[in-house]
C-alpha cells in the first residue's frame, strides 16, 4: 500500500523509515567493499562517503578543494554518460584508475536548486571504461 499510495499516512512514514534504514546499513557494507576494491596495493582502504541529497544538488565532500568520485562501470562496453557533480569552478583534474589524466567537458547546471554555485555537469570525453571504475 504504501508504493501505491493507497495507505494511510503512517504507513508510508512506516516505510520510508524502514526503506531509509536499509539504505544506511547497505551503503556501510558497500563503502567497504568498494573501498578494498579501489586502494592500489600498500595504500590503506579509502574513507568513501555517500551523498544523500545529490537531487537537489548538495554535497559536503565534493564541494570542499579536493575530493576523489568512484564511478563504476558493470557493463563490458564503454559507456557515454555525463556525471553531475554538485561543485564549484569548473577546472579539474580528472583521473582514470591507472592515475592517468583524462579529458572531460564541464557544463553549468540549469537550476533553480538551494545548492548555489556548486553545480557542474563533467562529461568524460573517453566515456567509463567496461568493468571498471
Amino acid at each position: 500500500d504504501a508504493v501505491s499510495g493507497t495507505s494511510k499516512q503512517h504507513v508510508a512514514y512506516d516505510y520510508a523509515k524502514r526503506l531509509h534504514i536499509g539504505q544506511v546499513e547497505c551503503e556501510v557494507l558497500m563503502g567497504y567493499a568498494l573501498s578494498n576494491l579501489a586502494a592500489k596495493d600498500g595504500s590503506p582502504p579509502l574513507d568513501l562517503q555517500f551523498c544523500e541529497y545529490l537531487n537537489i544538488s548538495v554535497c559536503p565532500a565534493s564541494q570542499s578543494n579536493s575530493f576523489n568520485v568512484m564511478v563504476y562501470n558493470p557493463l563490458s562496453m564503454t559507456v557515454q554518460k555525463t556525471l553531475a557533480f554538485p561543485v564549484a569552478g569548473n577546472t579539474f583534474d580528472v583521473y582514470d584508475d591507472q592515475g592517468l589524466l583524462m579529458s572531460y567537458d564541464v557544463f553549468p547546471i540549469e537550476t533553480t536548486s538551494p545548492a548555489g554555485p556548486y553545480t557542474m555537469y563533467l562529461h568524460p570525453v573517453d566515456g567509463i571504461p567496461p568493468l571498471g571504475f
